[in-house]
């Protein structure tokens, strides 16, 4: 028998093989190619060829096919939409060294039917999840909504996957699953584990897979339901080519298999309210009944700050005090100074790992992406010079700071370094009245009970203003409502106070109930060419002929293009936004000028690169 073999390699053709195995399409095969063995995806079977001296395949890997016919269909389309090989499309989704003899599942990966109860929560009663839709609002009952429509899938005989942005958020969703046979799966699991989990799902051993990014590929022949937790979490957008979204694989998933798809999220993103507004998707609001948050925007832009904190502030902050009350303040400021530098060259010391900004952390620096501490440096490594300093402040600092304001009461703050444990007993104390005054980060949301009179103050809300990032705007709506919501759902009466330098307006927009803010950023990209309205995609050019690459690529592309950045280059220095959408400038890579053209092209058109000899063309889009 002949067969259709794809090679997990970034070549767009697929290659006849002759084999002695009964091979089915969806199965893996290990063939040779350019004098290695490599493991291979069949695609199709009984082919008629006319290519001669077949070369054989040399083992077979699945006895059945882990790749159903839908999963096959998928990769076309990753192929097209990701600019990527379709072997490459089927690496990411079934890597071909997850393998391995089935075993036992051990106990806390996989749940039998029966184990756990349900949880109950009756204010969600009669909501049915039907179609694509987004979840939004009162996120305190999604479990009640969800476990109602899960119960009502898999007694239908239908399965589902349940993603999560982190793999131990799988733990707060545990009691949603209850009954029913579930297994928990991850990027991190050993490759023979996670075969196991796959073989289970793709035997109809299991009713729910519950996991992260990858899960979205898991074999399931009766999908009936995709629920996806936060999927504006950038966690769910694969770094590594292909880049890709886990939310439109969902899509893609339950559209194919007439199932459900369910996002859950505090607020719309620009993308989802425009799907809901022309009828593509639903919105399902939860409601927060009479929970309402009072709130107060303070401009500081004409007002003395001290370590970022306004006169009006210290203000509220004392009143809450008095009252009996407490003050949580959000910052992003990490550490005890934002970075350290020379002030005479104006070095920023960095991370040797990621290269991100360390910051100032007790007695050293610290990294917070990669949880990794450096010495501090008495001398600069660029210059020499003893010059070395402390700039900006962090939220270690701006608790001295309020130690010294406020000297008869407790003040503390999270720190980089501090372990989930660490956050927790500060959260702990903080609901419990010990600690008077929290500076916290992004972790806040642990914080289930707020004292009486409380006083929630964000510090900084106009912080992404300052990147030159177009969703910029968008991504500060989306966290003050995240912040706004939070307090709602805990019913907390504490006072939302917000200091802002640059967005005022935003700011008022984000705590109103009406579209305003949505309508105007649809009118605003619609007329610049961003997304809805235009894809954004990055083409990076190397090889011996990039510049003459370049060249064709402008003329070629110019026809369907609504923008493409000119081949001039552009100091790498300059940063204004005009010089990040239009731009052709060579990047270091190991000694040979990589250059970079973006341009913007209408979803509906179909965009190919174009092949030219001695030239590597890849393309990213902007998800």
């Amino acid at each position: 028998m002949i067969i259709k073999v794809c090679l997990p390699l970034p070549v767009k053709n697929e290659f006849d093989y002759e084999t002695p195995f009964d091979v089915n399409a969806g199965c893996r095969v290990v063939v040779p190619f350019a004098g290695k063995k490599i493991a291979s995806y069949c695609t199709q079977t009984r082919v008629k060829t006319l290519s001669p001296n077949l070369k054989s395949v040399l083992k077979q890997i699945d006895s059945s096919p882990l790749l159903t016919e839908e999963l096959l269909e998928l990769s076309l389309m990753m192929e097209e939409r990701y600019f990527t090989s379709r072997g490459m499309a089927l690496k990411m989704i079934l890597p071909p060294d997850v393998k391995g003899v089935p075993r036992r599942i051990p106990e806390g990966v996989i749940n039998p039917a029966g184990k756990e109860s349900p949880p109950e929560n009756a204010s969600s009663a009669g909501i049915k999840l039907t179609g694509l839709s987004y979840i939004t609002g009162n996120l305190s009952s999604l479990n009640g909504v969800l476990r109602e429509n899960i119960s009502r899938i898999v007694k239908s005989g239908r399965q589902i996957i349940f993603l999560v942005p982190q793999r131990f958020d799988i733990k707060k969703y545990a009691g949603v699953f209850g009954g029913f046979r579930w297994a928990s799966f991850n990027s991190q699991f050993s490759l023979a584990l996670r075969h196991s989990v796959l073989k289970a799902a793709s035997d109809g051993e299991i009713d729910i897979v519950a996991g992260t990014r990858s899960a979205v590929f898991t074999p399931f022949r009766k999908l009936g339901m995709i629920i996806m937790i936060n999927p504006q979490n950038k966690n769910y957008t694969e770094e590594q080519h292909p880049h890709y979204s886990a939310e439109e694989i969902a899509v893609f998933r339950a559209e194919k298999n007439n199932a459900v798809f369910a996002g859950a999220e505090d607020s719309l993103s620009v993308n989802q309210y425009f799907n809901v507004k022309r009828g593509l998707f639903n919105q399902v609001a939860l409601s927060f009944g009479s929970n309402e948050t009072k709130t107060r925007i303070n401009a500081i832009s004409d007002t003395p700050v001290e370590f970022g904190i306004s006169g009006e502030l210290l203000k509220k902050i004392k009143e809450a005090l008095l009252k009996g009350g407490s003050a949580l303040l959000y910052s992003t400021r990490s550490g005890w100074a934002t970075s350290f530098v020379c002030s005479a060259c104006g070095y920023i010391v960095t991370c040797g790992i990621c290269s991100k900004k360390l910051i100032v952390s007790k007695f050293n620096l610290f990294c917070p992406k990669c949880r990794k501490s450096y010495p501090k440096p008495d001398f600069c490594p660029r210059c020499g010079r003893k010059k070395m300093k402390n700039k900006g402040f962090g939220r270690a600092m701006i608790a001295s700071y309020l130690r010294n304001k406020f000297p008869h009461y407790s003040v503390y703050s999270v720190g980089a370094e501090d372990s989930g444990e660490d956050k927790k007993k500060l959260f702990d104390d903080f609901a419990s009245g010990k600690i008077n005054i929290l500076l916290a980060d992004a972790s806040f949301a642990s914080v289930r009970v707020f004292p009486k009179y409380g006083l929630f103050a964000v510090l900084d809300a106009d912080f992404l203003l300052y990147g030159g990032d177009w969703r910029a705007e968008e991504k500060t709506f989306l966290w003050l409502r995240k912040i706004r919501n939070f307090l709602r759902s805990v019913s907390s009466g504490a006072e939302l106070y917000v200091q802002t330098k640059l967005a005022a307006d935003l700011c008022s927009k984000t705590f109103s109930e009406s579209g305003e803010f949505y309508e105007e950023q649809l009118k605003e990209r619609e007329k610049f060419n961003f997304p809805p309205f235009a894809r954004i995609i990055h083409l990076e050019i190397s090889g011996k002929n990039a510049s003459d690459a370049c060249g064709i690529i402008e003329r070629e592309l110019s026809k369907t293009a609504v923008f493409i950045s000119p081949p001039s280059e552009v100091p790498a220095e300059k940063t204004s936004s005009e010089a990040e959408d239009v731009r052709l400038r060579p990047k270091a890579s190991g000694g040979k000028k990589v250059y970079e053209i973006i341009l913007k092209i209408k979803p509906e058109d179909i965009f190919s690169l174009p092949q030219v000899k001695g030239a590597r063309i890849r393309a990213e889009e902007e998800i």
